[in-house]
């Protein structure tokens, strides 16, 4: 795989930040352009193995997508190393990246304190 891609006419540095044997997650950052802003400046794509797909999320998705991604691996599942590639595959076809918005994925809403 190479180090760059291109996407709406601009050139953007790939950085893989998640692999499974179904999933990667890699994080787009622009680096070259010769035309007006495009929409898509930086942001996450996720490419599906089996199903040949590509997603591209940036924004508020992205966010959600990078938080959920976290989340999962700090938690403790044991015995549960599917939860990641089943999380994505709900999250791709419910456009809905915040783990917590998520049913049946055995995780409760909670809410955290920093102090």
């Amino acid at each position: 795989m190479s180090d760059y891609t291109f996407f709406e006419g601009a050139r953007f540095y790939i950085f893989n930040m998640f692999r499974s044997e179904r999933f990667d997650v890699d994080r787009l950052d622009i680096s070259w352009i010769d035309h007006a802003k495009p929409d898509f400046v930086r942001g996450l794509r996720i490419i599906d193995h089996l199903t040949a797909e590509t997603e591209m999320v940036h924004g508020v998705a992205a966010d959600d997508l990078i938080y959920s991604l976290c989340f999962v691996r700090s938690e403790d599942m044991p015995g549960d190393e599917s939860i990641l590639d089943r999380y994505l595959e709900t999250a791709i076809r419910t456009k809905k990246f915040l783990i917590t918005e998520q049913k049946n994925m055995g995780i409760e809403k909670k809410e955290r304190l920093i102090h």
